[in-house]
């Protein structure tokens, strides 16, 4: 019998009147394992799918032990890319816990020979306690003077998530190292490091704060966090542990500074390789200025194909360095002011936006006509049908059209059609790059959701809400 076959069968048996004793199949779902259980005539209960010696207390403890570190119901509960993830980063977490525990036992030993270093300056109120308040309280008021790099890392969350971690490992290091450098460096090096770890952190932390929802796709945050923090915890110890027998073993043939840096290194090394094959397991690659630049950039030179996210982690690294340009969605009073607002407002009366150029580059303001239908149509499946999306779909569309018209700035035409009219240049660059810019938004995005971005994350500078135009009524 096949399985569609038997369900159907015990649906029937439980819906009609069981007279006597008959026969019964059962299907339950037990996490991800389907288990039949018969029940015969004479009420004898067996299942095919359990073998006798799971009812034994080994296999009951291995249970518990399972359901306290993975998610119910694995295959369904969270997405498709968290068994993946999960295993890069509990190596990363293993590793970076080894490499911590050296940089621990530097860090202590060290205090006690800087601190007398510190004494011997004889600087007046210069002592342990308001040296040691002075770094702490740096690196908390850092982290607060982070906020806007948060925010600017939450836009492209890989290339900062993995900026951040370079950042932590290299303080790793740092902080074995002050067994072997001058005493009189420990405070000055603890106290730079603080600052430069929690803004990586903030960072960081803001970049990555999506990846736990996303992941847990049924409603279970709670339980995925929690469940991630078992194995972490499990990781971290065994890191630790191994961190100390390998400091041991090492520091018996050589020198404490030795075994220290030689552990920290290797640990912080690993745990970079590691946590750079878990981005690359991610998936989540949102739509913001630079992924807009590459794919279009990419079209441009293969056909109009879309490529797929880069994989090059190290290279999105260095280009963090390089600042978004466009403002989907700036404030409409320079616009208001143009003297050929009239001309741009018609011009555009069919978009969600409108486009001048301001000191040689595109200016963008996300607009509404008053009883027009210049807004985008509601997306359909596969792309997110949430109201909000629309507005989402309406900044996609104003960068892309922000893109070409840079692309045209830039452009020899542009530099001899300039010569002549500075006015009617701009004139040519708004409507060459409006004709470039799809009517309808809605393919590319689904185009570029085939390929493996994160269309349902839209991530652009600028006011989301549209400035509401509409014509005042005229006054006797």
């Amino acid at each position: 019998m096949c399985e569609a076959g038997g369900y159907a069968k015990s649906m029937m048996i439980a819906q009609k009147p069981n007279p006597g004793n008959r026969p019964v199949l059962v299907k339950e779902f037990q996490g991800d394992k389907l288990i039949r259980f018969e029940r015969d005539k004479d009420g004898v209960v067996s299942s095919p799918d359990i073998s006798p010696d799971e009812a034994g207390w080994l296999v009951r403890t291995k249970t518990k032990v399972l359901n306290s570190l993975v998610p119910e119901n694995l295959s369904q509960s969270v997405s498709k890319d968290y068994v993946a993830t999960r295993k890069w980063q509990l190596a990363r977490d293993f590793l970076g816990a080894f490499a911590g525990t050296a940089s621990l036992a530097a860090v202590m030993t060290a205090v006690a020979p800087a601190n007398a270093a510190l004494a011997a300056l004889s600087v007046a109120g210069l002592t342990v306690a308001n040296v040691n308040w002075f770094k702490d309280r740096m690196g908390q008021i850092s982290s607060i003077a982070a906020t806007n790099i948060a925010r600017v890392a939450e836009k492209n969350p890989r290339p900062w998530m993995m900026a951040s971690d370079i950042i932590q490992n290299v303080g790793t290091v740092v902080d074995a190292a002050t067994c072997v450098l001058p005493p009189i460096v420990y405070f000055p090096l603890l106290t730079g490091m603080g600052v430069v770890r929690a803004v990586g952190g903030a960072a960081g932390g803001a970049a990555g704060a999506n990846v736990g929802p996303r992941q847990a796709i049924k409603g279970n945050l709670g339980e995925v966090s929690v469940k991630n923090g078992n194995q972490s915890t499990l990781a971290t110890f065994a890191g630790s542990t191994a961190g100390i027998a390998a400091l041991g073993a090492i520091g018996s043939v050589t020198t404490f500074g030795t075994a220290v840096l030689a552990v920290a290194g290797i640990g912080a090394v690993g745990s970079l390789i590691t946590y750079y094959k878990m981005l690359q397991s991610l998936d989540y690659n949102p739509v913001n200025e630079k992924s807009m630049r590459y794919v279009m950039d990419h079209m441009q030179s293969h056909n109009g194909e879309i490529p797929p996210p880069s994989r090059n982690l190290l290279g999105q690294v260095l280009g963090l360095v390089k600042r978004d340009t466009l403002v989907a969605g700036d404030k409409i009073k320079p616009v208001l002011q143009d003297k050929n607002f009239d001309q741009l407002r018609d011009t555009f009366k069919d978009r969600p936006y409108i486009m001048s150029i301001r000191e040689g580059k595109p200016y963008l303001v996300l607009k509404h006509e008053e009883g027009s239908q210049d807004q985008p149509d509601p997306a359909d499946k596969p792309l997110p049908e949430s109201s909000d999306f629309v507005t989402k779909m309406a900044q996609t569309q104003a960068m892309y059209q922000g893109i070409v018209a840079e692309r045209l700035l830039a452009s020899p035409d542009y530099a001899s059609k300039k010569a002549q009219d500075e006015e009617a240049a701009n004139n040519w660059v708004i409507q060459e790059s409006l004709k470039q810019t799809p009517a309808d938004i809605r393919p590319f995005l689904t185009d570029m959701q085939k390929a493996g971005w994160s269309v349902d994350t839209v991530r652009f500078w600028g006011e989301e809400r549209p400035s509401v135009l509409e014509n005042a009524s005229k006054t006797p």
